[in-house]
C-alpha cells in the first residue's frame, strides 16, 4: 500500500500536531478510533444511549449500564477476500 506523510491532529485535552508515516488503511483505523472514543466519551455525561456492533450483534448499551441487543449482522465477504477463496 501506497506510504503517505500526513500530518494528524490528535485531540486529548490539549491539541498538538504529529507527523507520521502511516498507510491509508491505518490512518482510517486511527481517526475512527479517535472519533468513536470522543463521540462517547461525549455522550455519557448527556445520558445518550451507546450504539456498537460486537460480535456480529448490533448492541445498544443505555445509560444505566444495561444492554440490548438489537439485531443479528450478517457477516458481508468483500470482493477480493471471495476471489482469493475461488
Amino acid at each position: 500500500m501506497e506510504q503517505l506523510q500526513q500530518t494528524i491532529q490528535i485531540i486529548s485535552g490539549t491539541v498538538s500536531t504529529e507527523t507520521l508515516e502511516l498507510d491509508e488503511e491505518e490512518i482510517l483505523i486511527k481517526a475512527g478510533k479517535s472519533a468513536a472514543s470522543r463521540a462517547i466519551r461525549i455522550s455519557r455525561p448527556l445520558n445518550l444511549p451507546i450504539h456498537y456492533i460486537k460480535d456480529g450483534k448490533l448492541i445498544e448499551e443505555l445509560p444505566d449500564g444495561s444492554i440490548r441487543i438489537i439485531k443479528d449482522i450478517p457477516r458481508v465477504v468483500s470482493k477480493d477476500q471471495f476471489l482469493t477463496t475461488i
